[in-house]
């Protein structure tokens, strides 16, 4: 059973950390796509790109605390 948990750890770990992966590339590939086709300021898009750093951080250290969470009640 040990192994099977440890394979399964290992591999929602990959599965999340692929997903975010494509996410954050989905983003970036929306943003420049803004960036060209909307009327924003650069001002504008500052606060946006701001903001969705401050997102970003939260998620981080919702995957960690995620990661963290797992790996304890794996021990």
């Amino acid at each position: 059973i040990e192994p099977s948990k440890t394979d399964m750890f290992t591999l929602y770990t990959k599965s999340a950390t692929t997903q975010k992966q494509h996410y954050e590339n989905q983003y970036d590939d929306k943003m420049k796509q803004i960036e060209q086709e909307q009327k924003l300021t650069r001002k504008m898009i500052e606060l946006i790109e701001q903001r969705a750093h401050l997102i970003a951080e939260r998620l981080a250290c919702i995957h960690s605390f995620k990661i963290h969470s797992l790996s304890i009640q794996h021990s």
